[in-house]
């Protein structure tokens, strides 16, 4: 495991969640929650509430790209990535399926949250295989590898 490049993927992901999930529900979905305002904190409470939110983006951040660090093979870059991106996407998002069948919660919020995430870490994906590469192996003269630090 590269750690220096972990940190980096991580701190950059995190930067792109904050600010993609701040356009799609502060600003995209913003009339949506007013039409559903009963459903939710309120402003103040949000506020209260932040550091809450912060925390969870920065977890899933961290575990989005400590668990990609980790995963066995050698397929790095960009397009593993993506489908990486993808995979959890589907796995993230399927429960909001779930919160529909028991909450009041509109269909266009349901798709509209699960498009976003879709988005979201299919991008948040592209950029952790553009960043993180796993520390190169050099050949030992038995024919074991051994990582570079």
């Amino acid at each position: 495991m590269n750690a220096k490049r972990l940190i980096l993927a991580a701190i950059a992901v995190f930067a792109f969640v904050f600010v993609f999930d701040w356009v799609l529900h502060g600003r995209i979905l913003k009339d949506t929650y007013i039409q559903t305002a009963s459903l939710w904190r309120s402003e103040s409470e949000m506020g209260q509430h932040f550091g809450w939110l912060v925390l969870g983006q920065l977890l899933l951040s961290m575990m989005f790209c400590l668990i990609y660090a980790l995963r066995p093979g050698s397929r790095d870059g960009i397009g593993p990535g993506i489908g990486y991106g993808l995979m959890v996407a589907l796995l993230l998002t399927s429960p909001t399926l779930i919160s529909y069948a028991v909450q009041p919660l509109p269909l266009n919020l349901i798709g509209s949250w699960i498009l976003g995430g879709i988005i979201q870490l299919v991008i948040a994906g592209a950029l952790l295989g553009a960043i993180y590469r796993p520390k190169p192996a050099t050949a030992l003269p038995s024919g074991q590898q051994v990582a570079v630090a």
